[in-house]
């Protein structure tokens, strides 16, 4: 088996502003940490944080006053509701479906074409400069609070795998061919995917060359078998 050197950095494309920059998991030394920095960046945790010290105050306050037993309880239920508010958008937040949601049509444009110029593989490590360049990209263009976007490498392939290649490996089963749906995405969708697949079979062909051409060659013999069948007379063209 050919040795796999896939995790190796691969070149930065030309004019790349991201040549000094490193990943998220480079950064922290646990992921919990990488999302707890990533949390605190975010309006949404800004928000809560300003509603749970608000409260806290306002109960620190009547607590000492101790004239409004009413006012006291609807400060302390909101000051609990203001907390389990914060830990439950931290919990959301974490959802990596969540964060991909944020991305607009230009920024998933931009990793069809990282795709498309840099021919990933199956291997997350290959993902990785893809993860750099859209971190910085989206950073720097104003669409994201941070440059820590994606964790990783594997974060790209999985928006890939999920917003991409679900859909038209399902188009290409049941129509047997590839077609844009006409939109200003469709283009960079269907040729990235075709790009992808293509990089695909060369890696495995490079890592498994005995066992990937047994796989070409049970293919070619399925396909022929059902070529055959489909051209075969029907007993009622029988002469």
């Amino acid at each position: 088996m050919k040795i796999d050197n896939s995790n190796q950095q691969r070149g930065f494309l030309p004019h790349d502003s991201t040549e000094n920059v490193v990943l998220p998991k480079e950064k922290f030394s646990l992921w919990v940490i990488y999302l707890l920095d990533e949390y605190v960046h975010q309006l949404e945790c800004h928000i809560c944080a300003g509603l749970v010290i608000l409260f806290t105050a306002l109960t620190l306050i009547f607590t000492h006053l101790k004239n409004f037993p009413f006012t006291l309880s609807c400060c302390r239920f909101f000051m609990k509701l203001s907390l389990f508010s914060f830990l439950l958008m931290f919990l959301i937040s974490s959802y990596w479906m969540f964060k991909l949601c944020k991305m607009n049509l230009q920024s998933e444009i931009k990793i069809l074409l990282e795709v498309i110029e840099c021919k990933p593989n199956a291997s997350p490590h290959s993902w990785d400069i893809i993860a750099c360049h859209m971190n910085e990209y989206l950073y720097s263009e104003g669409f994201y609070s941070t440059p820590n976007f994606f964790y990783d490498g594997s974060g790209v392939y999985r928006w890939f795998r999920f917003a991409i290649m679900k859909r038209l490996q399902a188009q290409l089963a049941r129509e047997n061919r590839l077609t844009d749906d006409g939109s200003e995405i469709g283009k960079y969708e269907v040729v990235a995917f075709r790009v992808f697949r293509e990089t695909v079979d060369k890696y495995w062909a490079d890592e498994y060359p005995v066992a990937f051409e047994e796989v070409i060659n049970t293919r070619n013999m399925r396909n022929a078998s059902s070529s055959k069948q489909d051209n075969a007379p029907a007993d009622g063209d029988m002469v």
